[in-house]
């Protein structure tokens, strides 16, 4: 059936992902979660994926996501609009520019920075990470 495309998805984790923050002085003005990758040519995929929402406690409203590899490359692209209600992301890995090597990626990361957030004290939950073409 034409209707039904297939997909390949590569799963980064099981469940949610809880990130509790708080940004507010004296604390540091960023908060980072870094999920490790496992061994997995992600050249192989288009795009990382993920849902995120905030909790009552506060939303970010925007998150910086971070893609590094083994050459210590790294780069970054920011999500808007993360508020109460699960948003679904699809990032084509083009748009993370530094990137030249995808066959050894180390982690992905969702960074909260004080400057950039709605509320500096919240709960962010992320599920869903993977892989896909």
């Amino acid at each position: 059936n034409s209707t039904l495309q297939s997909r390949i998805i590569f799963s980064l984790h099981n469940g949610p992902v809880r990130i509790e923050y708080d940004l507010t002085d004296p604390f540091p003005p960023m908060k980072t979660f870094a999920l490790d990758v496992p061994a997995v040519d992600a050249s192989r995929y288009g795009r990382i994926e993920f849902s995120i929402r905030g909790k009552e406690d506060g939303v970010p409203g925007v998150v910086r996501v971070v893609v590094k590899n083994r050459l210590n490359e790294e780069a970054s692209y920011y999500v808007q609009g993360v508020g109460l209600d699960w948003q679904e992301f699809s990032i084509s890995l083009d748009e993370f520019k530094q990137i030249t090597d995808w066959s050894n990626l180390t982690d992905i990361s969702f960074v909260l920075e004080s400057w950039n957030v709605d509320d500096k004290k919240g709960l962010v939950l992320i599920d869903n990470l993977c892989f896909s073409s």
